[in-house]
């Protein structure tokens, strides 16, 4: 092994790529085989029996007896009938296989589906882009096109920074007092990179090496030895991190309009798969000592483990209907920053996470990633020339949402008075007021301490896409008369204000009905109804249940636990479409109440319900982002009563319809209607058995009844 770790990975990467071409070339099928094996399922005994037919086929037109012709036209039937099944079964099992490698991914799946109705249609073609030169003539040379698309990327990040105005406030005024502990630098291990190479998926794109994550799986045992070596050469002896797993690979994706047009296409980054070895092994290490020192603020629900979307909308609905139940007004300001990713600066990231304790030889690596980034274009089979990145932190990245969340981590302690729901760059500030008057005041106040915050920080809001929205509880006239004059105003642009907003995937109206949201899903399993009407008469239930989950099932339990509080008229709808897409699933002679139990699926209420016990058992257990917090209703005095020894909740007491929505009541509720065994019980995955088995009983079998009236 060579001294230079740098030399050694190319090493690495060159002997790969050698073999690869020597042992696997590329073999381009002749038309006549592309032909006859479009399909998978077209076998060699199918082909064969398909010609035969063919012959008894010219065998019957051909006979010149009426006699003759009627024995022929019934072999050739015969043989047609069943050449017919044998072909339907191989479809079958083909569309079997297909959909048991979707294993519930909603993109897959409507891949497969679109190759079943529409054939061909999404076939993926290596198109040239051709762009428009200064004359207005289309400019034919791909490479020319290729380097026009890389420098216009690279020229992007720099026009957004450029445009920011400069801040004479440092940018560390809001960070805090500095962290004591220091991020440890521990060896990195033959296991741990194994354990990450297991993890790959195989249907990730190669990076500019070539290398793909197959090839990286066959290659495991022996390439980890040598990964180790040259890994820990980079991160403990060198602290530098690898200059050749620092070049992206920029795929320009058409947005719409001009296709001659530079910026009409969006750019897709993506890495070398020995980099993403390399940024999991540091994202490891930064994500325990982050989660370990607590340094994340708890309102931050993206990019960590154990936090997700649903938990960003769930912890939204709680603060806002909790504001509502104080007789409050409420505003929910949605804020969209302008290329965020693009624009971070590198300099400023590596001081926050000096000052958040990442020091020694893990600062040094992650400097070193940060700095010297290169990216060229890939247009058809031409590479553009490689161009320097001076700012932001890499697209199609591991550790580079990690990075950004602890970039813009601070911005929670900007103001007292504003609350927060964020999910990376995806941010909602939560200001509540007894009147309209002091909710104007102190909204218009903080935003401009949030603006100079940005500003010091090197970001900038998308002012034209920025939103704020007004939660006035009850219907009331002469209030929303007065919202007319009422202005949110940053750095002197007036944000408009809106009815509904779709925030995270979830459509939030001012009133909480979420009769918006239901709407769109009403549209979404519509088309799903229609899919499963063309499936059902030739996949077989197990493929009808896996698109169902994939399809339906998936839409259903996204965000459910705000919005499946929505009342039994704006769902009606919406559980009619669900039984009309159970009824495409079911037999004959069954009912639709036995379709559900037989294939062990929910109605709405059901489901609800489930993901909602699901919830409060992931918060009694610890296992739930800390915002969500049920302590204070846990039933812990000294002396004995029911209640305590039956493990149940207190139930708050809300004022307000609307508030038998919260967590404290609905989910209290449900909790305590559950069997005292299965509130016993601590291991999260037998809890969501025994609780699916519940809700799958019979009506008139069923134990869990929940009554939701206030107390």
């Amino acid at each position: 092994m060579q001294d230079d770790p740098d030399s050694c990975l190319t090493d690495v990467v060159n002997i790969i790529t050698k073999n690869i071409e020597k042992h696997f070339p590329v073999c381009l099928p002749s038309k006549k085989q592309n032909k006859r094996f479009r399909k998978r399922w077209m076998t060699q005994a199918i082909l064969k029996s398909i010609t035969e037919v063919k012959k008894l086929y010219s065998k019957y037109i051909q006979s010149k007896t009426n006699e003759t012709k009627i024995t022929n036209l019934e072999n050739y039937q015969t043989r047609k009938k069943i050449l017919k099944k044998v072909i339907r079964n191989a479809q079958s099992l083909d569309m079997k296989n297909d959909f048991d490698e979707c294993a519930g991914d909603s993109t897959k799946t409507w891949k497969v589906l679109n190759n079943i109705f529409n054939p061909g249609k999404n076939k993926q073609q290596t198109k040239t882009i051709e762009l428009r030169n200064e004359d207005g003539q289309i400019e034919r040379n791909p490479q020319v096109n290729a380097n026009k698309l890389n420098t216009h990327f690279v020229e992007k990040r720099m026009k957004f920074a450029k445009e920011i105005p400069q801040s004479n406030l440092p940018f560390n005024k809001y960070m805090g007092p500095r962290k004591a502990n220091s991020i440890p630098t521990t060896k990195i291990t033959k296991n741990e990179i194994i354990d990450i190479i297991d993890s790959l998926k195989t249907n990730k794109a190669s990076g500019h090496d070539k290398i793909s994550p197959k090839i990286i799986k066959w290659l495991r045992d022996p390439l980890a030895i040598l990964l180790e070596k040259i890994y820990n050469k980079f991160y403990m002896e060198e602290g530098k991190y690898p200059q050749s797993c620092k070049i992206a690979k920029v795929t320009p994706l058409p947005k719409g309009g001009d296709d001659h047009d530079c910026d009409n296409y969006r750019p897709i980054s993506v890495l070398s798969q020995l980099n993403k070895i390399f940024e999991k092994v540091l994202h490891n290490r930064l994500e325990t000592f982050l989660t370990k020192n607590k340094i994340l603020t708890n309102f931050q629900f993206g990019f960590r483990k154990g936090h997700n979307t649903s938990h960003g909308i769930t912890h939204l609905n709680e603060k806002i209907v909790e504001q509502l139940e104080k007789k409050r007004l409420c505003l929910a300001l949605f804020i969209d920053l302008k290329s965020a990713f693009d624009t971070i600066d590198p300099k400023i990231l590596v001081k926050k996470l000096d000052h958040i304790g990442i020091r020694g030889k893990m600062l040094e690596v992650l400097e070193s990633y940060l700095n010297g980034r290169k990216q060229f274009v890939r247009n058809g089979d031409v590479d553009s020339i490689l161009l320097d990145v001076l700012i932001g932190v890499p697209q199609g990245s591991v550790l580079g949402p990690l990075l950004f969340i602890i970039y813009f981590n601070d911005i929670v302690n900007v103001s007292k008075k504003l609350g927060s729901a964020l999910f990376a760059d995806d941010a909602v500030l939560v200001a509540h007021e007894k009147n309209l008057k002091l909710l104007q005041r102190t909204i218009n106040q903080e935003m401009r301490l949030i603006h100079e915050w940005l500003v010091a920080n090197k970001l900038t809001l998308n002012l034209t896409k920025t939103k704020y929205m007004i939660f006035v509880g009850n219907n009331n006239n002469k209030l929303k008369t007065k919202l007319k004059k009422f202005k949110v105003n940053i750095n002197n642009y007036c944000i408009k204000q809106v009815k509904e907003f779709k925030y995270l995937g979830v459509h939030v109206d001012e009133s909480l009905t979420w009769q918006a949201h239901v709407e769109h899903l009403c549209t979404k399993l519509s088309k799903a109804a229609g899919i499963m009407f063309k499936l059902k008469n030739i996949a077989p239930r197990k493929i009808l249940k896996t698109v169902y989950h994939s399809i339906v099932a998936s839409h259903l339990r996204y965000g459910i636990l705000a919005w499946g509080s929505a009342n039994s008229t704006a769902l009606q709808r919406l559980n009619n479409i669900h039984n009309r897409i159970i009824k495409n699933m079911k037999y004959s002679n069954e009912t639709l109440e036995a379709a559900f139990k037989n294939l062990e699926l929910m109605s709405i209420t059901d489901l609800h319900q489930f993901e909602l016990g699901k919830f409060i058992h992931k918060i009694k257990e610890g296992n739930a982002p800390e915002t969500f917090d049920l302590t204070a209703l846990t039933i812990n005095h000294n002396y004995g009563t029911r209640a305590r020894t039956a493990g149940n909740l207190g139930i708050s007491r809300p004022r307000t319809e609307k508030g038998k929505t919260k967590l404290d009541y609905k989910g209290a509720k449900l909790w305590n209607s559950l069997p005292h065994y299965i509130k016993q019980i601590t291991r999260h995955k037998t809890f969501i058995y025994e609780l699916k088995k519940i809700l799958l009983q019979d009506q008139s079998e069923r134990i869990l009844k929940v009554d939701y009236s206030i107390i």
